[in-house]
């Protein structure tokens, strides 16, 4: 398979359903058109192996099962995978939320004879690179953004932008506190926050937080409360702190 939708097709029969999925390489393929017709079709997404299955119902007795197993080349000029610890192989997305720990990121691109790697952005200024790959040490609430260039020779064959960011450790500090608190989270990030009360109805919001910043507390009576943490909408931490008087 290539970068191209690629439709299957099974003879239709009356009285007969069909269910097509993916079982194995979510992050290669997606099923781009309905999946319970006698014709799917794939659309191609990173390079590598997955999986598709056809569930055929007839009504009578059990589901008939068949599978069929994808090779996907994309040739995708600077597609990617980067490892980190003991995870690797993991597909290179234009932004890249990550945990702390040594970072290996790979490009390839059909016909390239030179790769170039420019920081344009981040707190991390220390990294290595060579060729198609780089190299660099992720820290807590840290961040760091590319911007690739495939070349042959001095022909520019395509450009790509990557970014890296780890959210933070989340603590709370200090913890128990009176009128003062601050969260340890990426300071190039905004987030949401919802303070709630154990013990009470008290509910608090605020909007595009950064990390670091003091949040005054002074005005929340006495008691435990839970902290969420939302960013881009969705619920990524929770956390209770005490507010002591």
């Amino acid at each position: 398979m290539e970068t191209s939708p690629v439709s299957f097709t099974i003879q239709s029969k009356p009285g007969v359903t069909y269910s097509w999925s993916i079982v194995e390489g979510l992050s290669k393929v997606f099923i781009s058109s309905v999946s319970n017709q006698s014709t799917v079709t794939l659309t191609p997404t990173h390079s590598g192996m997955a999986k598709l299955r056809l569930t055929i119902n007839s009504g009578c007795g059990e589901a008939k099962i068949q599978e069929l197993s994808l090779i996907i080349q994309t040739n995708i000029c600077l597609e990617g995978t980067y490892n980190i610890g003991s995870s690797t192989g993991i597909n290179l997305n234009t932004t890249n939320q990550i945990s702390t720990g040594n970072v290996t990121s790979t490009v390839t691109c059909p016909n390239a004879t030179s790769f170039t790697w420019q920081r344009t952005s981040g707190s991390i200024t220390t990294f290595n690179t060579s060729g198609n790959y780089v190299t660099f040490n992720m820290v807590s609430g840290g961040s760091i953004s590319f911007s690739l260039t495939a070349r042959n020779g001095t022909t520019v064959l395509a450009t790509r932008n990557v970014s890296f960011f780890n959210f933070g450790s989340f603590s709370l500090y200090p913890n128990p506190s009176s009128n003062k608190l601050a969260i340890d989270l990426n300071p190039d990030l905004k987030f949401d926050l919802v303070l709630q009360g154990l013990d009470s109805k008290i509910k608090s919001e605020i909007f595009k937080y950064s990390g670091g910043q003091e949040i005054d507390i002074s005005a929340l009576p006495k008691g435990d409360y839970i902290l969420q943490i939302i960013y881009e909408g969705k619920i990524i931490h929770q956390a209770r702190f005490i507010v002591s008087k």
